[in-house]
């Protein structure tokens, strides 16, 4: 690990708890209703620091929000990296989470040839967990947030997750800054990013729709890529359409096709 990546880990683990205790002190406003989880505070982060940081390719997830819980508890301690949970993964969220961070992180080069974007080199950290298990090595290289941390619904609210995007949008923001990712995917949740960023930039990520769904984000260093996809508990969520999805948000061609493909939709204007 480089001495920069080193701070970055530095920073991040210093960080964490009092931001998180901070965003907990905030509480919450909620657009719809009683909760009777209100008081239930959910954090999130990186799975594994250690590998995160050494990582080339580091792949944020971003989903609505979790339930569950009488007292405040930690999703990347119960879920990801199996501390709770133990054997097969029957969560249709998680499977298709462990399964899209498997097929990212067994790629190490991802090559444009005449057949599309390929790679077959693995550069995952093996175990002897497949990616059906909770605490598989796929889990543990990725990232998670959640927009909303606070009491969370089976069903979500897109009121109430818009009024934690438009009240939290600092926090949210600081919490994706200080984890330093390469790529994020969304899991219909690229909306609120947009409200995040608009609040705090004056322009939205997706200023400009493409039919690809892969965008830059701008005001983060490095320089992050964004897969704007359905949530993974979704019927329209399919194996394949992710794997797809996925080549192109690593396919260094698909900028320069969405800007033309944005000024085509100009000229047609």
């Amino acid at each position: 690990m480089t001495k920069e990546r080193e701070q970055w880990k530095k920073e991040y683990l210093e960080e964490r708890p009092k931001f998180l205790a901070e965003w907990k002190e905030k509480g919450t406003v909620y657009a719809e209703g009683e909760n009777d989880h209100a008081d239930v505070f959910i954090s999130d982060g990186i799975a594994d620091p250690d590998k995160w940081f050494s990582q080339e390719i580091r792949p944020l997830f971003i989903l609505k929000e979790a339930y569950g819980g009488e007292e405040d508890w930690d999703e990347i301690e119960w879920f990801i990296t199996g501390g709770h949970k133990q054997g097969k993964i029957k969560n249709k969220t998680w499977k298709c989470i462990a399964d899209w961070a498997a097929y990212i992180m067994t790629h190490k080069k991802w090559v444009w040839t005449d057949g599309g974007l390929r790679s077959s080199e693995y550069i995952g950290t093996p175990n002897d967990l497949p990616k059906d298990e909770w605490g598989n090595q796929y889990l543990n290289n990725i990232a998670l947030i959640n927009i909303k941390k606070y009491g969370g619904q089976p069903r979500s609210s897109d009121a109430d997750l818009k009024k934690h995007a438009e009240t939290h949008f600092e926090d949210i923001y600081r919490q994706i800054e200080m984890m330093r990712p390469t790529h994020i995917i969304c899991g219909h949740t690229a909306w609120l990013l947009d409200i995040v960023w608009k609040k705090k930039f004056g322009k939205s990520i997706r200023e400009e729709r493409n039919s690809t769904w892969v965008y830059n984000v701008p005001n983060l260093t490095p320089h992050v890529k964004l897969l704007d996809y359905w949530h993974p508990s979704s019927t329209r969520c399919t194996i394949n359409g992710a794997y797809l999805s996925i080549d192109y948000l690593f396919d260094e061609k698909v900028s320069e096709y969405n800007e033309s493909e944005n000024n085509e939709n100009k000229d047609a204007e």
